[in-house]
């Protein structure tokens, strides 16, 4: 059986606990085995010492061993972002030929979303729709002719992501959201669970007279910061699906 691992510092901590683990078995057959052969078991009590000290050592260096810096942070954060967004398909889509609008130039890249939720999802995850699929670029198609998904979170690149504070533009401006007659009300709550979820990491301020939430986000420096943006992105998907 192949083991699969989240991420990279999974895999090490595996590593870990199970080198740790390995040791303290070995110590503890070897004082069983001593303990059974009385005089004679010196070659066992040797062991049990030796991989008795191995465990201390390995917990010494675990304790020790500085926290793990990632040695391509922004290549990181896009493979986590992208398969996020592959997750979540077909409710959501990274666009495809996506043009900046004038007035956020610091937007190169956005994630679409299912104009009508209600209608599209259920026949669309039966049809197993996705990046393979020949009718995938209907859906995921920026400003294509088939009108079947809107913007849903306008975002900067993965680099400015990495080197300075950035913003995330949340988007509910789609056909479903539109017929709401109490749209309004429902973005003021989301920009409120949002900022308490997300807590001093991401603040969300609802633009006046929009269906817009701005995603104020510090700067990415580390890997847990890219765990805690996934998860925000993740809480954000739960709570449309909650509205829609």
């Amino acid at each position: 059986m192949r083991l699969k691992f989240k991420n990279q510092d999974e895999k090490q901590e595996w590593i870990e606990v199970f080198v740790g683990g390995a040791c303290g078995l070995i110590a503890i057959i070897a004082a069983i085995v001593e303990y059974c052969l009385g005089e004679n078991g010196a070659l066992a009590g040797l062991f049990k010492d030796v991989f008795g000290t191995a465990v201390v050592v390995v917990l010494l260096l675990v304790a020790a061993m500085p926290k793990r810096k990632p040695k391509n942070l922004v290549g990181l954060l896009e493979q986590e972002v992208e398969d996020w967004g592959l997750s979540n398909a077909p409710l959501i889509f990274k666009a495809e030929g996506y043009q900046t609008a004038k007035n956020t130039p610091d937007k190169t890249q956005c994630f679409l979303l299912l104009q009508d939720p209600k209608e599209d999802y259920i026949p669309l995850v039966g049809k197993k729709l996705n990046k393979e699929s020949p009718n995938w670029l209907e859906y995921a198609q920026y400003g294509g002719a088939i009108k079947t998904t809107g913007k849903f979170l306008d975002m900067p690149s993965y680099a400015d992501m990495v080197n300075k504070d950035f913003e995330i533009e949340l988007i509910l401006s789609q056909k479903h959201f539109k017929e709401m007659p109490e749209i309004n009300s429902i973005i003021g709550d989301l920009e409120s669970a949002i900022s308490a979820h997300c807590d001093k990491r991401i603040r969300a301020d609802k633009k006046v007279s929009t269906r817009e939430i701005k995603l104020k986000c510090t700067r990415i420096q580390t890997k847990e910061d890219i765990y805690n943006l996934i998860d925000a992105l993740d809480f954000i998907v739960s709570l449309v699906k909650v509205v829609a």
